[in-house]
């Protein structure tokens, strides 16, 4: 499976125009969209969410990766 790890802090717009392009790139077979979120203040968890993407809470863009990429997907 492809996991793709997104690292976000209030990214709403840029967010979806990111998820759209995933989109239109085409059959990737099995995978998952993970959101590493910092804390945002707008609408990027609920963003995330409409997209079926796995929403865990992030930091810093390393820290976001790294809990991305955990095994463990806390929601």
């Amino acid at each position: 499976m492809l996991s793709i790890i997104i690292p976000a802090l209030n990214e709403e717009e840029n967010l979806k125009n990111l998820l759209e392009s995933v989109k239109k790139q085409g059959n990737f077979g099995d995978y998952e969209i993970i959101v590493a979120d910092a804390g945002s203040c707008d609408k990027t968890i609920e963003v995330a969410k409409a997209y079926n993407c796995i929403v865990v809470s992030g930091g810093l863009p390393a820290k976001g990766e790294c809990r991305g990429a955990s095994p463990l997907h806390p929601v």
